[in-house]
């Protein structure tokens, strides 16, 4: 069997210690890939109003979701907070 290595990613979503998802294997079907993370300096920019969605994570399945918590037109932007993990560097971040 084969050694799998994690590699670093911008697109990771840790659920536990255990398990990160990566949106960079689910394709073009991913709109969770898609989404940015609408913070203070943003809306302080007025470059967005605040996320628009949340994350839904399914242990049992090994699956997360995005999911509207505001209305969302279209051609609006998807917003998801990506948590304070994210921002502090957490262990999947890809170092630069």
């Amino acid at each position: 069997m084969a050694e799998l290595k994690a590699e670093p990613s911008n697109y990771a979503l840790e659920i536990n210690k255990n398990l990160v998802i990566d949106a960079r294997k689910t394709g073009s079907s991913s709109l969770g890939g898609r989404a940015n993370d609408c913070r203070k300096a943003n809306k302080d920019q007025k470059e967005c109003k605040g996320n628009n969605t949340k994350f839904v994570i399914d242990k049992v399945r090994k699956k997360a979701r995005i999911k509207a918590v505001k209305k969302i037109k279209k051609g609006d932007e998807v917003f998801v907070g990506y948590g304070q993990s994210y921002w502090r560097g957490g262990k999947n971040k890809k170092k630069k």
